[in-house]
Formats: C-alpha cells, sequence, structure tokens
C-alpha cells in the first residue's frame, strides 16, 4: 500500500471492522508513513477526548433511553454530538454529493444512515431519532475547522473537535470527519454550522453563539445562516427531526 489511507480507513481499523488482509496492509502503512501514522495518532486522541468529555456525561442517559425505546438515543461513543466509528461514505456517491459550498471552494457535505442505508442530506431534510450523521469538510484553503449545532430545543453541541478547546487543524484539503452523530429524539430544527479559519477559534466563542442561537427559538435556527463571529468563512446545513 502507497497511497494514503483515508479517515474512514482509520475509522474502520480502531474499529476492528477491516478484513484481515486489508488490516494487515494499513497496519504495515502505519509503520512506514509518518504522515498517517500521526493522523491515526490525531483521531485516537479526539476519540480520547470524546470519552472524556461527552461520553462519560452522556452513556448512562444513552442506555437507559435505549432500554425503553430502541430510537430514543442521545450520543454514542466514537465523532461530532456522538460517535459510532462507522464508514458510511461508499466511494460511488462521490460524484453525485450534494454540499453546502462556497465559490472559494470550501464545502460541508452530510450523509445519514438509518437501518443499513446510506443516503445524502440537503438542507432542510427531515430526519429521525436514530439516524447517524456523518460529515465530510473541503476547506478551500482555509486550514483550521469548528463544527457545531443547535437544536430547537435550544441545546448545543460541538462535534468537531470533540473536547478540544479550539479549532482544529485539517490535516487534507478534504477531509472525512471519524465517527458519527447520533440524532436524539428532540423534535424540530436543527442547525449544523461549519466555522473555517486561517487562525484557531476559541470552542467556548462558538459555544455562546450557539447557545445565543438556540434562546431565540425554532423560527430563528430554521432562518439564520451564520452566526456573529470571528471566522473566515462559515456554512451552515438545517435538517428537522420528525417523526417518520
Amino acid at each position: 500500500m502507497n497511497d494514503c489511507v483515508s479517515r474512514l480507513t482509520l475509522d474502520r481499523l480502531a474499529e476492528r471492522s477491516l478484513c484481515a488482509a486489508d488490516e494487515s496492509q494499513v497496519v504495515a502503512h502505519l509503520a512506514t508513513c509518518a504522515r498517517c501514522h500521526a493522523e491515526s495518532e490525531l483521531m485516537q486522541s479526539a476519540r480520547q477526548r470524546f470519552a472524556h468529555h461527552v461520553l462519560a456525561r452522556t452513556l448512562p442517559e444513552l442506555r437507559a433511553r435505549r432500554w425503553r425505546h430502541p430510537i430514543g438515543v442521545q450520543l454514542l461513543p466514537s465523532l461530532v454530538a456522538v460517535a459510532a466509528m462507522v464508514a458510511i461514505i461508499p466511494r460511488l456517491w462521490r460524484a453525485h454529493e450534494p454540499e453546502m459550498s462556497t465559490k472559494g471552494g470550501a464545502a460541508l457535505k452530510v450523509f445519514a444512515r438509518r437501518q443499513g442505508e446510506v443516503f445524502a442530506v440537503k438542507d432542510g431534510a427531515a430526519l429521525r431519532a436514530g439516524d447517524e450523521l456523518r460529515f465530510v469538510v473541503t476547506s478551500g484553503g482555509h486550514p483550521f475547522l469548528l463544527l457545531g449545532s443547535i437544536d430547537g430545543a435550544g441545546k448545543s453541541n460541538i462535534y468537531f473537535p470533540f473536547g478540544g478547546e479550539k479549532s482544529e487543524r485539517l490535516i487534507a484539503a478534504r477531509t472525512e470527519l471519524p465517527g458519527s452523530v447520533i440524532l436524539d429524539n428532540a423534535k424540530g430544527p436543527e442547525r449544523v454550522f461549519a466555522l473555517f479559519s486561517k487562525q484557531p477559534i476559541a470552542a467556548d466563542e462558538l459555544q455562546r453563539a450557539l447557545d445565543q442561537l438556540g434562546q431565540k427559538g425554532a423560527a430563528a435556527i430554521r432562518s439564520i445562516q451564520s452566526l456573529a463571529i470571528s471566522a473566515d468563512l462559515q456554512l451552515s446545513i438545517r435538517i428537522e427531526k420528525v417523526d417518520l
């Protein structure tokens, strides 16, 4: 294996979902490729921060909800309010990926998985509790990313980087963020914001902006597509959590 491996492959390696032959190839590649080894270490660090800062607070509630109702879930371990190391973006989809993008080349793409089926998420799409979301971003020359969301119940989350204090540097121009977000059962709108910048932005600055938007209610979440925050570029996408 001469080419560098993708984040999805590293996710699958961490999840032990690769076949034996592919796993051996990836492990051998990591032993000789400093770039991929550093990427693997960075992702492992992100998973550890998630487990320490998010999972420890949400897992008891998640287990209780799952016991009562199979789709009434909050956050799962391993990326974005949750992370469940799932490789859900088949390469054959890439020619047809809808995206939020700018003329500068930055883009935010969202995919969902429901009962084994993967589909692209468009702005305003109706989704339901238990759907898994995964994010792909293109930097457009902006090396740092901070990603978070606010829902109609006023709950904000910082998805990337998990547990981090500021924006994280993107390793590649096109980055498949590790893990997946599991939607909870709070009905109404949820808007995801991707903040691209040339210098890091404090995570608590995004948290405050999200909370302020949440206080304005569902109508504001549906209509406001950018935050009063010092990002060089903002992209956002809205979903509607409904009973389907």
